[in-house]
């Protein structure tokens, strides 16, 4: 009993060190900035100016004052922050005020309610006039919101430039003010006992409040997850921040003037100390740039500069360079293909979308499936060109980028807000690009053929993998090991590998045909199998140096993927495009999505299967959940959204929902979180420490109420029962299972098959019980010969 007493006691201390670490490691991120002086600029800047792309600066510029307030000729200016060069983008005459919208557009709005304003975009330069409805609040993208008198109150209304359509936000008894929009998120004032900040979508609703602090919260700024604000109390303006999910104001200082922000700093005129500082939100560091402006309007702030009254400065990474150069010069002039360089043998087309420039869509719908484990939907990046086929790990998202007018491989940190070129080239390249850890890897052809290249985001390296003679493409990484498909032998494909490790290069597959688009998770690599005239899918352990089967149903089987046990394709089974998937140890196949709709690019993370579904007349992206057995939208959003990666409580992909294809992604509630895990552990931690306290007090009463004198405990040790032995420990290894032979895999893969034919309607119940009762006695007998 004492052993078991100490067993579990030791148990519970390694239990609780390992919860302990998993929630520790949740901690604030350690970056540090600082910031330089860099630039001084001559300009005659007019309202907020604005900092897109970290590379390029707008201001309006004022020429001709008209006799009207604020009213005149303005020029548009854009200026490139690497050279400091400027040229003019457009002209604007207008009658009232012009301002320059978050995100890359002029609104120029009306005098008064009724007239028609004015909305440019600057990166595609397109022009169109719309009805405003109201003085404008506040206003992101192509969305404008603004409050308007309804019944008794002020109301926070909305509306769409591009479509010509809004609608209402708010319809409380209560009077509202400020509000403020990023994407589809809204912020803004509601007057209860005084004026408190509250959220709220475009759909509407009850509202939720953010921040209700003694005094009068207004004129917030908003980037999508913060707010900054001012709270006036006995007429002192001090300045707040508030994360819209965490909901804990933290005070910036007692006195402020003019203040933004973007993309995670907050640029602020403390007027106490005259000082203009940047608050940067995932460090909580709080720097001064100095005393020798002034306070003024004419301010910008992005993840790299800072911009008061013509004054630029930098923002760099303590100790380290916050973007690493590209690798070489740029540029591919080419689109690379959209899945690999075609097999000799006829494959698949994989996805009817298209890969380079969609046509342009109109208003988003609502984008997360109410009810569903979808937590969070945000933009990742929308630069001008498209982003496409991304992946994450962790906190980086990686995609191919087509901003530059070729295709390169770009990536952002999403913790921080920062984004960065990964692979900028001469030559095509490839995708997409994989990452595991800190490594990301693609393949490009500027040597002539296609390679495998590898990129360090820790040490900001480059480095080659594989540049055998012929073709090697589409890579996958786990741990140290990069797999792709080859074509070194001059005719099919096969599937090769390599441990960065030791640099030790290895062959996994050269079957007859074709074998293409391997994944790996753990020591097992899965691809699409030609040998047998059509595509299935086989799999191939590393351990073991044994190669398997998952599926050869005489259709094709397309775009594998795996995570843990299960396997997940895109499968032709029932003349469409359907999901299935396989768990290798049970050795079990089952349906995840058969619908009339065409389902496609499964990827799999956890319980949480997803793929991209065209079931609405567009592409969305959709998921399922193995353990719950539920299938829930993940976006929905206008445009097509498809080609999506799956990490660790993260979905990523690729959104045609603008003008071209950017990256979204959507937070979930995934059940297999870290976070989850350390829930868990806390748990079996607590359960341990039960079990501990009631193993003492079963010591304490089989002891006869009284305690015997530590001696007398090891001159009596316990006694066994005549009618029980003690467990002995087995001499020998436990043996493990017999190895199926080849017929009895076959026979336990077509029994699995039988529940799937049976949910699609292609066989009766009676047929699945006879030949279920069949393959069994089949079964049985194989095992009786062996």
């Amino acid at each position: 009993m004492l052993k078991k007493v100490r067993f579990v006691i030791v148990v519970s201390i390694l239990l609780f060190s390992l919860c302990s670490f998993n929630m520790g490691s949740v901690s604030p991120t350690t970056k540090q900035y600082e910031i330089s002086f860099d630039e001084e600029v001559d300009i005659s800047c007019y309202k907020v100016p604005q900092i897109l792309d970290n590379s390029l600066f707008y201001y309006l510029d004022e020429i001709i004052k008209g006799k009207v307030t604020n009213s005149g000729e303005y020029r548009l200016m854009r200026m490139n922050l690497s050279s400091y060069s400027e040229r003019v983008e457009e002209t604007f005459f207008v009658e009232e005020t012009i301002e320059l919208i978050d995100n890359g557009a002029v609104f120029v709005p009306p005098t008064s309610e009724g007239f028609w304003g004015l909305y440019w975009d600057i990166r595609s330069k397109t022009r169109k006039d719309t009805l405003v409805l109201n003085i404008v609040e506040g206003h992101h993208n192509k969305y404008i919101v603004y409050v308007k008198k309804t019944g008794s109150y002020k109301q926070v209304h909305y509306y769409d430039v591009v479509k010509g359509q809004g609608g209402i936000v708010t319809s409380n008894n209560a009077n509202h003010e400020d509000p403020k929009i990023y994407n589809q998120k809204v912020v803004y004032c509601q007057f209860n006992r005084d004026w408190d900040l509250y959220t709220d979508d475009l759909t509407g609703g009850s509202g939720q409040i953010i921040s209700n602090l003694e005094g009068d919260e207004g004129d917030p700024k908003f980037n999508g997850t913060d707010v900054v604000y001012k709270l006036t109390d006995k007429g002192n303006s001090e300045l707040y921040y508030v994360n819209v999910f965490d909901k804990d104001p933290v005070k910036l200082c007692d006195s402020v003037g003019n203040y933004t922000i973007q993309d995670g700093r907050i640029l602020y005129y403390d007027n106490t100390k005259g000082t203009w500082y940047v608050y940067f939100i995932d460090s909580l560091q709080n720097i001064g740039i100095g005393t020798n402006w002034y306070d003024t309007d004419c301010i910008a702030v992005s993840l790299t500069r800072v911009f008061i009254d013509g004054h630029f400065y930098k923002i760099s990474e303590k100790m380290a360079t916050t973007t690493p150069p590209p690798t070489t010069t740029p540029a591919p002039t080419t689109p690379a293909p959209t899945t690999t360089p075609p097999p000799t043998t006829t494959a698949p087309t994989t996805t009817a979308a298209p890969t380079t420039t969609p046509p342009p869509t109109t208003t988003p719908a609502p984008t997360l499936a109410v009810g569903s484990i979808v937590l969070e939907e945000f933009l990742v990046s929308s630069v001008k060109g498209n982003q496409y086929r991304p992946t994450v790990y962790g906190d980086y998202v990686v995609w191919a980028d087509y901003r530059n007018g070729e295709w390169d491989i770009y990536g952002k940190d999403i913790g921080i807000g920062e984004e960065f070129p990964i692979c900028v080239v001469v030559g095509e390249l490839g995708y997409p690009p994989e990452i595991y850890g800190d490594i990301v890897v693609w393949y490009d052809k500027r040597s002539g053929d296609w390679d495998i290249y590898g990129y360090n985001l820790k040490e900001k390296k480059e480095f080659l993998i594989c540049a055998h003679d012929g073709a090697q493409s589409n890579p996958d990484i786990y741990g140290d090991i990069v797999v792709w498909h080859d074509r070194r032998s001059g005719g099919d494909w096969d599937i090769y590998a390599k441990d960065l490790g030791t640099g030790k290069e290895f062959v996994i597959c050269n079957a007859p045909n074709s074998q293409t688009d391997p994944q790996i998770w753990g020591d097992v690599v899965v691809w699409r199998d030609y040998r047998n005239d059509n595509w299935d899918v086989y799999g191939y352990n590393l351990t073991t140096e044994k190669e398997f089967p998952i599926c050869t149903n005489p259709n094709d089987q397309n775009d594998p993927d795996i995570y843990g046990d299960i396997v997940v394709w895109e499968d032709k089974r029932n003349d469409g495009r359907n999901i299935y998937a396989y768990d290798i140890e049970e050795e079990r196949e089952f349906p995840i999505c058969i619908s009339p709709s065409i389902a496609f690019f499964p990827r799999i993370y956890g319980d949480i299967v997803t793929w991209s579904d065209n079931r609405s007349g567009d592409w969305d992206i959709y998921g399922y959940n193995i353990g719950t057995e539920d299938t829930f939208a993940i976006c929905n959003s206008s445009g097509d959204q498809y080609r999506q990666g799956i990490g660790d409580g993260i979905v990523v992909w690729s959104d045609g929902r603008g003008s071209d294809f950017d990256i979204y992604a959507a937070t979930l509630d995934m059940g297999t979180s870290s976070s989850g895990s350390s829930n868990m552990i806390l748990y079996i931690g607590i359960g341990a420490l039960v079990i501990v306290v009631l193993l003492l007090f079963v010591m304490k009463r089989g002891g006869g109420g009284s305690k015997r004198p530590s001696e007398e405990v090891k001159k009596s040790p316990p006694t066994i029962k005549e009618d029980k032995k003690p467990i002995e420990e087995p001499k020998e290894p436990i043996e493990k299972k017999p190895k199926l032979s080849r017929k009895e895999k076959e026979l336990k893969n077509k029994i699995g098959k039988l529940e799937g034919q049976l949910i699609d309607g292609n066989i009766s119940e009676d047929t699945y019980k006879d030949l279920k009762k069949k393959y069994e006695s089949d079964l049985k007998d194989l095992k009786k010969e062996k």
